[in-house]
């Protein structure tokens, strides 16, 4: 098992969750991180680890750049993408992902469980991942595919090439689709890694490019969205952001979970990475 962890500047999340693979009871599995070129010294937290770890320090031009540059060095027979601060649900979960993988037939490229998704405080703010038929319209709604919780066969990328790196935030959803036209993936039914809500897709402005890009890719795939209506909401919180108060805009964001059956999800401080899915 390879997993691949992409950086910059993200040296203490780094620790976290290198410090979470430890726990792991599986120990078949090296770690290669993806450093673009980070500035606040993560290679202080890679030595001394109890697995094989390789810290690779390059320029790249992306998230999807920089895991096509490190998988001609990945051993394993499967590989998963992660992020710093990711961590992975409880000890036994790489045992019971790779005694699942073991028995797929050849033929599958791919396999997924689900993601918890967490709040700043590390509270669970909901969950993701479903059987392929529910997943492919949650792709279809714009809405999260759990990424942290995907294994690929390594050899996949010889066969069907690496991910396009003219992507900035939809690139794994771009390859996810291309896997699924060939073979159906196959869903894991366990709780595979946390996530830190917030990042590249979640920035309101970013969010906006991240429904273009996911538009884009459900083109090239001849796949139609759900509605248009994700697209109006990210714009319209793109452009409330520059004329409100974040305290304001959250208690609005709230309200209007709130109003249409949904939990509320702000606390009274957050930063503008914590938009994504009104």
């Amino acid at each position: 098992m390879t997993i691949v962890v992409s950086i910059r500047n993200a040296a203490v999340d780094l620790s976290k969750t290198l410090d979470n693979f430890a726990l792991q009871t599986f120990v078949n599995f090296e770690v290669l991180i993806a450093d673009c070129n980070s500035t606040d010294d993560p290679a202080q937290y890679v030595t001394a680890r109890p697995y094989p770890i390789v810290h690779i320090v390059q320029t790249d031009y992306g998230i999807y750049d920089a895991w096509n540059r490190v998988l001609p060095q990945a051993r394993g027979r499967w590989v998963i993408f992660m992020g710093a601060g990711d961590t992975f649900k409880c000890p036994n979960t790489l045992q019971d992902a790779a005694e699942f993988l073991s028995r797929l037939p050849d033929n599958v490229l791919m396999a997924y469980g689900r993601v918890d998704v967490l709040g700043e405080n590390g509270n669970l703010m909901y969950d993701c991942g479903a059987p392929w038929s529910q997943a492919l319209n949650h792709i279809r709604r714009f809405e999260l595919f759990p990424h942290q919780a995907t294994f690929q066969r390594t050899d996949t990328f010889t066969r069907f090439g690496l991910f396009d790196a003219q992507y900035r935030i939809a690139g794994d959803r771009d390859m996810i689709l291309r896997l699924a036209a060939v073979f159906e993936p196959v869903f894991f039914p366990q709780t595979v890694a946390n996530f830190r809500y917030g990042g590249t897709s979640s920035v309101p402005e970013k969010r906006l490019m991240s429904i273009f890009e996911m538009s884009a890719v459900m083109a090239k795939h001849n796949i139609k969205p759900k509605s248009s209506f994700p697209l109006i909401k990210a714009t319209v919180l793109n452009l409330l952001t520059y004329v409100l108060p974040e305290s304001v805009l959250y208690r609005m964001v709230d309200a209007y979970r709130i109003a249409t059956g949904r939990k509320r999800r702000y606390q009274p401080r957050k930063s503008a990475e914590d938009m994504q899915d009104l």
